[in-house]
């Protein structure tokens, strides 16, 4: 009983359980980006952000996504 719940606090499956919390909020930065990028496509007049800035946004957020699915699959 004891050794399951150190293995629920401080277990190898607490890493892995951060590394997917962070890539389930990478990847919604990523959907979010292509959703913010695909608005300012469709209506040009706005004022918002430039094209540009979603892209890179959407480039990191999923270059991030990539790198943490990597290293979760490496555990």
């Amino acid at each position: 009983m004891e050794v399951y719940a150190m293995d629920l606090t401080d277990g190898p499956g607490r890493d892995v359980q951060r590394i997917r919390h962070r890539l389930l909020g990478a990847l919604s930065g990523t959907a979010v980006f292509a959703v913010l990028f695909t608005l300012t496509l469709l209506d040009p007049d706005s004022s918002g952000a430039a094209p540009w800035v979603h892209v890179v946004l959407f480039a990191c957020s999923g270059a991030l996504a990539v790198t943490l699915l990597r290293r979760m699959r490496a555990r």
